[in-house]
This record gives C-alpha cells, sequence and structure tokens, in this order.
C-alpha cells in the first residue's frame, strides 16, 4: 500500500481505514469512536482532515472565539423567592405508622 493511498483514507467518510480505527476504538476507547464517528460524518462540513493537524487546530480556535464571543449567561444555582419549599412531614408521617 501506497503512503499517499493510506493518507487518502483517512479524509473524513467512509473509507476502509476510517472504518478499521472506528471498530478498534470501540473496542478499546468508546469515548474516541464517538469523536471518530463524528469526525467520519461531520468532519468534511468542519472542514477536519487527519492528514493535515493544522485543520484542528484552526478548528479549535474558532470554537474558542465563539466560546468568548457569547455572552455571559446569567443563571444561579438558589432557588427562585417566593417557590415553596417541599414539604416532608406526610412523609415522616406515614413512617410512623
Amino acid at each position: 500500500m501506497d503512503m499517499n493511498d493510506f493518507k487518502s483514507q483517512l479524509l473524513p467518510g467512509w473509507s476502509p481505514v476510517n472504518i478499521g480505527l472506528l471498530a478498534l476504538l470501540l473496542i478499546f476507547f468508546k469515548l474516541g469512536a464517538l469523536l471518530m464517528l463524528g469526525y467520519i460524518m461531520f468532519g468534511a462540513r468542519l472542514g477536519l482532515d487527519l492528514t493535515r493537524p493544522e485543520t484542528f487546530k484552526a478548528l479549535w480556535g474558532r470554537v474558542s472565539d465563539a466560546w468568548k464571543a457569547a455572552p455571559p449567561q446569567g443563571g444561579t444555582a438558589t432557588r427562585v423567592s417566593g417557590t415553596p419549599e417541599p414539604r416532608v412531614e406526610r412523609a415522616s408521617d406515614d413512617s410512623q405508622r
């Protein structure tokens, strides 16, 4: 097998090399298999290419720029005022019977 032929097999898509990598990752590393499946299905749309690692750095730069540009979310983890607390007296009454 020529090295250029192997490199062309690593492009996003359903090639025998990508399917083999997906199967190995599925056996040994489940999260890696999910990432590989995403690469196979959406890699071309995202501009990713395993033969050119700089494409992953460019994607990471686009994602981090979008994260920084997003407006901050003003959510809090506290209970909203006016919301009643759950009652547990009835549960304790039932356990005493």
